[in-house]
């Protein structure tokens, strides 16, 4: 189970598109709005907890949610992304395309994309070994 440092809790809110709340024990503080893109279709965090990394199916990117500054950036990926995933190191991030059927790789260091690789049709979902090394798109 990945523990959240950085983001206590973030939630998506596929009406407004935006928001991020913050939970500190008992007390719940909106430290802002944050612009993603449209049809946000899963979110995973980098290793170090400092990105969060959000599948926007209808604009065909990744937005990038810094921690530290609330602040958005996108990544340009293949066609209707889906439920990216981090690699149990978070060093990189997986990216499925569903109608370019290739997954993306993200380096979480750069957030660069440094791959494409080609799958079967419509890939939706990642997982990955129980060891790490080895991940299966589907």
């Amino acid at each position: 189970m990945r523990r959240l440092r950085v983001f206590d809790l973030l939630c998506i809110c596929t009406c407004l598109l935006s928001l991020s709340i913050s939970v500190s024990g008992q007390e719940i503080t909106l430290k802002g709005v944050i612009s993603i893109g449209s049809n946000p279709f899963g979110v995973d965090f980098s290793g170090n907890g400092e990105n969060a990394y959000i599948a926007n199916s209808g604009d065909n990117n990744i937005s990038v949610i810094s921690a530290s500054s609330l602040s958005s950036s996108f990544m340009a990926v293949g066609k209707m992304p889906k439920f990216p995933v981090a690699s149990p190191d978070g060093k990189l991030v997986y990216v499925p395309n569903y109608y370019s059927y290739n997954v993306s790789v993200i380096d979480t260091a750069s957030n660069m994309v440094v791959a494409a690789i080609l799958t079967g049709v419509y890939p939706t979902s990642i997982v990955f070994s129980d060891d790490g090394t080895r991940c299966v798109a589907y």
